[in-house]
């Protein structure tokens, strides 16, 4: 099964690029920056091709810049979820609690790397959306690294993950301590009826993308500029 990854209240994915100093933290160090790993070009450059998802990406990638989460959302897929066919507590979104027999709830993917998983009703999404990279300036997420989170299953070759870090203000940094590992979002990109769009959000680490990429390469190289 393909993981997802989504951070409800400290998120990151889009923006300057990988490793700038002093950006979204209060300690002045820089973010590690990423190391691509093999076999990356070739798979990468496939996907990249497929018509209209460079384009789309450079897009999203501007409107995190812009703390634009208006696009974020009319750019999402969202899915009905039966609330009989889910546990709410578990794997439904918090609507279907208590929720009339037979109701729909519109709703997107979302889990943690490595752990739980479910369902993101529409309105708690937005709430997710606002609270991850509607920030200030100053606090702004940015784009961190594209590429394919596959570990071995099917996930099929003509979708991508990007990921987004840099909340300063949840993942507060101490020069005299150790820093915390930095934040993140995951967002699946697939193509759909109406387009590229966002099907799936996952909470994650940026630490963690070599580990759970089977390949992927810095956002700053996959759009440089």
């Amino acid at each position: 099964m393909r993981m997802s990854l989504v951070l409800i209240a400290a998120t990151v994915l889009l923006g300057t690029g990988c490793g700038d100093e002093g950006t979204n933290n209060p300690s002045g160090s820089a973010t590690p920056a990423p190391a691509t790993s093999a076999p990356a070009e070739p798979r990468l450059a496939a996907i990249f091709a497929q018509p209209g998802l460079a384009d789309f990406l450079h897009t999203l990638g501007s409107a995190v810049d812009a703390n634009d989460i208006q696009f974020l959302i009319d750019n999402t897929r969202f899915v009905d979820v039966d609330c009989d066919a889910t546990i709410a507590e578990l794997d439904g979104p918090l609507e279907c609690a208590g929720a009339a027999e037979g109701e729909n709830v519109p709703s997107i993917t979302w889990g943690i790397w490595q752990s739980e998983g479910g369902y993101l009703s529409q309105r708690n999404y937005e709430t997710f959306v606002t609270n991850s990279i509607g920030l200030p300036g100053g606090d702004a997420a940015r784009m961190y690294a594209a590429g394919q989170m596959t570990l071995g299953d099917d996930t099929s070759p003509d979708s991508i993950d990007v990921v987004v870090s840099g909340v300063a203000s949840l993942n507060p940094r101490s020069s005299s301590g150790p820093a915390r590992p930095e934040p993140a979002i995951s967002l699946a990109i697939a193509q759909t009826e109406h387009g590229w769009r966002i099907t799936e959000v996952d909470s994650a680490i940026v630490e963690f993308v070599p580990e759970f990429y089977e390949w992927w390469v810095p956002w700053e190289q996959a759009f440089p500029g």
